[in-house]
C-alpha cells in the first residue's frame, strides 16, 4: 500500500509547479500522513523496496517524520538505504537530512 500511495504522491509532485508552496506543503504532510500511519510498514518499505528516485523524495519529509513520530529505526533504514544508493547522496546530499533528523531526536532525549 504505501509503495503505491506513495508513487501517486510522487507523480503529483513532480507535476506541481515549484513554486506553488502550498501544494508542496499540502502533498508533504499527505506523505508524513502515510509513512507516520504504520511505521513497522514503513521501516519494511524502506528497508526493501524504496528505490533512488523515492529515497530522494523521502527524504524531503524526513525530518518531519521523524519529529512526528521520533522514530530512530526510520532513520537508521534510510542510512542504509543511502548506502544503496550512493549517487543520490551525491546529488541531494541525503547525509545533511540524516543528520538532521538524529539531532531532532537528541535534543527530544535531552527535554
Amino acid at each position: 500500500m504505501i509503495k503505491e500511495e506513495f508513487g501517486k504522491i510522487i507523480e503529483v509532485l513532480e507535476n506541481t509547479d515549484i513554486n506553488n508552496y502550498e501544494a508542496y506543503e499540502e502533498l508533504w504532510n499527505k506523505e508524513i500522513a502515510l509513512f507516520s500511519s504504520n511505521l513497522e510498514e514503513t521501516v519494511s518499505f524502506i528497508e526493501n523496496e524504496i528505490s533512488a528516485d523515492q529515497l530522494s523524495w523521502f527524504c524531503e519529509i524526513l525530518e518531519s517524520l521523524v519529529e512526528k513520530t521520533k522514530s530512530e529505526r526510520i532513520i537508521s533504514s534510510v542510512e542504509n538505504a543511502v548506502k544503496k544508493y550512493p549517487e543520490e547522496e551525491k546529488k541531494y546530499n541525503l547525509q545533511g537530512t540524516i543528520r538532521s533528523a538524529k539531532i531532532l531526536i537528541e535534543n527530544k532525549s535531552l527535554l
